[in-house]
């Protein structure tokens, strides 16, 4: 239904609002996450690079990899949600693409609420949507690799991973991230406003609004992220984090 109407209302293309930030950021993001991850397995490693990192070590890892990239993703999905959500005449996106949008924000209401407009319910996602991503994904990976082969395993293992970081309750406190960064500015006063705001207006199901599809897109997502890390770390002759 969603899909069906805004195709008649704006065109085909209008599927592809915003697909210049994530386009250009998401490599960012990326390797904002893979150095943040080799950087924190390094310090608890010390000089034995060979050293097995303990739960509570691992768990530490994926926390400070949430918590860095926020910096990173959240300008990146402030520019998105945006040219996605904010409309001219009902129909039409004010800004022409995803860089005059960031220009736009960025002039009209700096950079720390234009740009980084939900930093904080970011951080909040992203913490523990990392906590347990690698050691997820390593587990998996290595219950699978004798069953379907190494290539398979990567893919289903990071597919996994990015499934179980999508569940509620961090779906739930996406949602809010959604709402913060794509408000008018002065709609809510943070995230605990926001929360209260949207469950009176429309209930409980708020939070959960439109999380299967988040569900079906973690899955091909995550899953190409690391096939494609491992696969360039490979062809680089230097071996990935997971070896």
């Amino acid at each position: 239904m969603v899909l069906r109407r805004m195709i008649q209302k704006e065109g085909f293309l209008s599927l592809y609002r915003g697909l210049l930030s994530p386009s250009l950021g998401f490599g960012a993001i990326n390797s904002t996450v893979f150095s943040a991850r080799s950087a924190g397995t390094a310090f608890f490693q010390g000089k034995d690079k060979h050293k097995e990192l303990k739960l509570s070590e691992k768990l530490c890892v994926g926390a400070f990899v949430g918590f860095v990239q926020s910096f990173v993703r959240t300008p990146i999905e402030r520019v998105k949600t945006v040219m996605q959500i904010r409309n001219r005449a009902s129909t039409k996106s004010p800004y022409s693409n995803s860089l005059s949008c960031a220009y736009s924000l960025l002039r009209t209401e700096g950079l720390r609420v234009g740009l980084y407009a939900g930093l904080l319910a970011t951080i909040v996602r992203e913490v523990p949507q990392y906590l347990c991503y690698f050691i997820i994904y390593d587990n998996v990976r290595e219950r699978l690799e004798p069953l379907v082969g190494t290539l398979a395993s990567q893919a289903c293992a990071g597919g996994t991973a990015g499934v179980m970081g999508w569940l509620p309750p961090i779906f739930c406190v996406d949602v809010v991230k959604t709402r913060l960064q794509s408000a008018p500015r002065g709609m809510y006063s943070g995230m605990y406003d926001c929360a209260v705001q949207s469950y009176r207006a429309e209930g409980i199901t708020v939070f959960f609004r439109g999380m299967n599809i988040a569900v079906i897109r973690a899955f091909p997502l995550h899953g190409t992220i690391f096939l494609v890390y491992e696969t360039v770390m490979k062809l680089l002759g230097e071996g990935s984090d997971y070896d």
